[in-house]
């Protein structure tokens, strides 16, 4: 991230799946079972509300999220009091049935990796 992460919240059903808020105004969704070097998904702020951002001196980021608890909608809030909820994709809220399983073997092999590199080093 090019800014500071204001907010991050773990989806409530899906394992590997995670929304970050950073103070550039990017909104962000995580699939680690997709890839753990880039988002699935990015809301930027507009070009009009980064004008207002600026004419205004305040900042657009949500500095708060929640998840439904079906995990089917995410609720973004800004220190200005804006609150803006958010649909998400059925693919990002459902959890394939070997979602929860894949993700743990994902996390073992890295911890694995970081432990070889380490003993190395």
């Amino acid at each position: 991230y090019d800014d500071y992460v204001l907010d991050a919240k773990w989806h409530p059903v899906h394992p590997a799946c995670f929304a970050v808020a950073d103070a550039n105004g990017n909104l962000d969704l995580w699939d680690l079972n997709t890839d753990f070097e880039k988002q699935v998904w990015r809301m930027e702020p507009t070009e009009s509300e980064v004008a207002k951002a600026d004419r205004d001196r305040h900042p657009t980021a949500y500095n708060k999220l929640a998840w439904s608890p079906d995990g089917k909608r995410l609720v973004g809030g800004t220190a200005e009091g804006h609150v803006r909820m958010f649909t998400v994709a059925k693919d990002v809220y459902t959890s394939k049935p070997d979602g929860t399983a894949r993700f743990h073997d994902r996390i073992a092999t890295l911890h694995e990796e970081y432990k070889q590199q380490h003993r190395a080093g």
